[in-house]
């Protein structure tokens, strides 16, 4: 399954899946033809046809994500995944990235999941 990447809302491109952790990324053919050479994500991503290959897509991606103690605890706790590997992370938690870009599963709007289920708790509640 691939995954969608937008800013500001608007779909900019597509992230999908290669062999564990790869991934790559492709910017959407209408918004190359329209934006001409404008910046869109950022200077390591310029706007082009062609995809980008892990090693050029990965510092971007990674950027998304936490580092460190914090990236090892919420992969493990949140995300039952490696944290290593970014593509699933981006899968689990894109929708929370710091900043305007959102990695949602393709075809899905940032707003469509489902919120979960709260029990209020009273006093008398264990």
């Amino acid at each position: 399954m691939a995954l969608s990447v937008l800013l500001h809302g608007e779909r900019v491109g597509t992230l999908a899946e290669g062999a564990p952790p790869d991934y790559t990324f492709t910017y959407e053919p209408a918004l190359v033809d329209q934006a001409a050479d404008e910046l869109v994500l950022s200077c390591s991503l310029p706007l082009r046809r062609e995809r980008f290959e892990p090693i050029e897509a990965r510092p971007f991606f990674e950027g998304l994500l936490p580092e460190g103690s914090q990236r090892e605890r919420i992969s493990r706790v949140l995300a039952n995944t490696d944290p290593a590997h970014t593509y699933r992370l981006l899968e689990q938690l894109g929708r929370d990235c710091a900043g305007a870009v959102v990695v949602v599963s393709e075809g899905e709007e940032p707003g469509n999941r489902a919120k979960p289920a709260v029990r209020w708790l009273s006093d008398s509640d264990p």
